[in-house]
């Protein structure tokens, strides 16, 4: 079984298992630019709606990785924008 949903948490959970920080910050930015807001309609399905929790926690940790690994390498301006950009993908966004 195959849908844009599960191929999403699929990509998701390979681009943060990446051990070289460098290829995780580029396919996890590349994965983003190609999400936009609201990308998930809301299904009132038990499933879908674990599904879309799994891949806004996963969202959240790359967002918080993404951060924090610019700002270590100085591009603190990016991580603004980034967050910025991005912080409307996911609903629960208070902790960031």
């Amino acid at each position: 079984m195959s849908s844009d949903g599960l191929d999403l948490l699929t990509d998701l959970q390979w681009i943060t298992e990446q051990s070289d920080p460098a290829l995780k910050f580029k396919e996890a930015e590349q994965r983003l630019h190609q999400l936009v807001p609201h990308y998930l309609t809301t299904i009132y399905d038990d499933w879908f709606l674990d599904s879309r929790v799994k891949m806004e926690i996963i969202l959240l940790d790359l967002l918080i990785w993404m951060k924090e690994w610019l700002c270590e390498n100085r591009k603190v301006s990016k991580a603004v924008f980034l967050l910025i950009k991005f912080i409307d993908l996911v609903e629960e966004k208070e902790f960031i």
